[in-house]
């Protein structure tokens, strides 16, 4: 009798499980569907879009200053695609109005309903066909660009300036010791921040252990907290070459005593 209770139970449960997979199965798989569907969606409309910037390319495009005057949301939730309306203003020739799609990246726009209102009135670069005015793209924010040169422009300064301390530290080890006055200092406006230090220009009477002052000047890389210790009218310690006394680098190790 028990016997039978437990294969009853064991039924019953096999039964309600086979059940619950009927049921939930079908939602699993209608989901997997949407997701799918979905993505291929996105990828469509991605691929649509390059097609499109790269026609408008062959066609010779010309890219021109514009400033969005309407972008909107798609209907496509599962991406950020946006319609955006521009007014493109050649530098010769009338203002006149484009239409086009792109995709927009991150989270950090204000939407209300299908307006991205953070994107209304923000400068950019259009690139249209002269031939056919609605076919255009957004070839850059201007704000976004600016910033992507002036990091390429300080990445191609420090290059620069790193070449022209690259003697530096030799010169430290061989060089001739000698004390110096600071009688110029030039900020090159050029920051390391990783190592806290700014690029600077200095000049330099040099005071020799034996014979007479001379003027020398050098390239250095200062930490921003020791900046007041190399300003003008301090005596410090400098190395030099005596082959090329007027180049001249700071002695940073005997420099550390100083305040």
């Amino acid at each position: 009798m028990a016997e039978n209770s437990t294969w009853t139970i064991i039924i019953v449960l096999g039964c309600v499980t086979v059940l619950g997979l009927i049921v939930v199965a079908p939602g699993f798989v209608f989901a997997r569907l949407i997701s799918t569907s979905a993505s291929r969606n996105i990828e469509k409309e991605r691929d649509n879009i390059r097609k499109h910037k790269q026609s408008v390319r062959v066609s010779g495009g010309v890219t021109a200053p514009a400033v969005i005057t309407s972008a909107k949301k798609t209907g496509m939730t599962e991406a950020s695609f946006v319609d955006f309306e521009a007014e493109v203003k050649p530098a010769d020739n009338p203002s006149f109005l484009v239409k086009f799609r792109d995709e927009l990246y991150g989270d950090e726009y204000d939407v209300v309903g299908y307006d991205v209102v953070s994107e209304i009135g923000r400068k950019i670069s259009v690139t249209y066909d002269p031939r056919d005015k609605t076919m255009a793209f957004l070839d850059h924010y201007d704000d976004e660009y600016e910033v992507s040169i002036k990091k390429m422009e300080l990445v191609e300064r420090r290059a620069e300036f790193d070449k022209l301390i690259s003697g530096n530290e030799e010169l430290k080890i061989r060089g001739e010791q000698a004390e110096a006055v600071i009688t110029r200092v030039d900020d090159l406006k050029l920051s390391y921040p990783q190592k806290k230090s700014q690029a600077m220009h200095l000049c330099f009477d040099v005071i020799p252990k034996n014979g007479p002052v001379f003027k020398a000047e050098g390239n250095a890389l200062i930490v921003t907290t020791s900046l007041d210790k190399y300003s003008v009218g301090k005596r410090i310690y400098v190395r030099y070459d005596p082959q090329q006394p007027e180049k001249a680098v700071l002695d940073t190790a005997r420099n550390k005593i100083l305040k």
